[in-house]
């Protein structure tokens, strides 16, 4: 329904960029969501947090709610389509592709046809995002790990030396922390998987877009440096991983079914850890075992009745079956919690 690639277009916005230097393309299943992202009208419980005060700027409020700016809108293009068909965006590439939480929800052959299609979008050198329960399914042959903390990135393989390809895989498998929780630009409401290219640079570019590129990569080293530095302060403190940390570690990096193990001896010992049950459940979804995953959310909101990301996977695992009644009860109850938040 738009919030996520309007998101992303107002970030590129408030890191210095200017609406010619990107394009953001978001591509969805269903007709309606798009007809609905197309308005770009939200209630205050599209905002999560103090989303709406942080980007007031863009917004208008009126009758019917909060209207975005044309000049947001006029960066993002909504398109009508299905990762599965081999024709779609037969004639684009990107430099970035966002897909998140839509693989662990396809059969093996349909998800490796998909992944098929993002690897042909992508440019070189190109990244692919994915959710936390998706690093198993994407494949070592294709891409590697680019070992951002908090994120879960990829760059493609073939467009790799052989050094950097051997130095990215050894880096998949060192000691770093991440969170679980979900991305805040993910929208609450409808996953979109969005897509956008950054224009190739011609080489008599001008002064001034050197400087925003140069601003923006100070910008993101600088935060990179503080999630590393706050990670190292986290791990002295504590001395040592706990099994939880150490099963969300191997799950970053692939390793499901010993970060399954983990997570199940863990619970053993804390039997009412919400957090534990949610990690597991997403396990079990790169694993494909989406019975055992919907379970695990089940067991998280029982412990935890106002867990988020449990309550965000359970309404995610009943669309995909095609209850979509039940589905929207949960929608519902997510919208209820983060109104009260607001």
């Amino acid at each position: 329904t738009g919030e996520e690639p309007y998101s992303i277009a107002m970030t590129l916005l408030d890191a210095g960029l200017t609406p010619n230097q990107f394009r953001v393309d978001a591509i969805d299943i269903s007709k309606e969501a798009l007809h609905k992202a197309r308005r770009a009208l939200y209630t205050r419980n599209s905002f999560r947090g103090n989303q709406l005060q942080q980007g007031k700027r863009y917004f208008k409020q009126t009758t019917d709610g909060y209207e975005l700016c044309q000049l947001v809108r006029n960066t993002v293009k909504f398109k009508h389509g299905n990762i599965l068909d081999p024709l779609a965006l037969a004639q684009n590439n990107y430099d970035i592709i966002f897909c998140r939480n839509l693989l662990i929800y396809l059969d093996k052959s349909a998800r490796f046809r998909a992944i098929e299609l993002l690897d042909r979008l992508l440019m070189p050198k190109g990244l692919l995002f994915v959710g936390s329960a998706e690093t198993g399914v994407i494949t070592t042959n294709q891409f590697v790990s680019v070992r951002c903390p908090f994120a879960f990135a990829y760059q493609k393989v073939k467009h790799l030396g052989k050094r950097q390809t051997r130095d990215s895989e050894q880096g998949r498998r060192r000691n770093w922390e991440t969170s679980s929780s979900l991305p805040t630009h993910q929208s609450p409401m409808t996953v979109i998987h969005s897509l956008y290219p950054i224009q190739e640079k011609e080489e008599g570019q001008n002064q001034e877009d050197q400087t925003t590129s140069s601003s923006l990569s100070a910008l993101v080293n600088r935060q990179s440096k503080a999630i590393k530095q706050s990670c190292l302060q986290r791990e002295l403190e504590k001395g040592q991983e706990s099994l939880l940390e150490k099963a969300r570690r191997l799950a970053n990096q692939g390793s499901l079914e010993e970060a399954a193990t983990l997570c199940q001896t863990y619970l053993s010992q804390n039997l009412t850890s919400a957090e534990a049950y949610v990690l597991l459940g997403e396990v079990h979804q790169g694993l494909g075992n989406d019975e055992q995953a919907e379970q695990c959310f089940q067991k998280a909101v029982y412990l935890k009745p106002n867990y988020y990301e449990a309550l965000f996977h359970l309404a995610l695992v009943q669309e995909h079956r095609g209850e979509l009644a039940k589905a929207t009860v949960i929608r519902q109850r997510i919208q209820r919690l983060q109104n009260l938040k607001s």
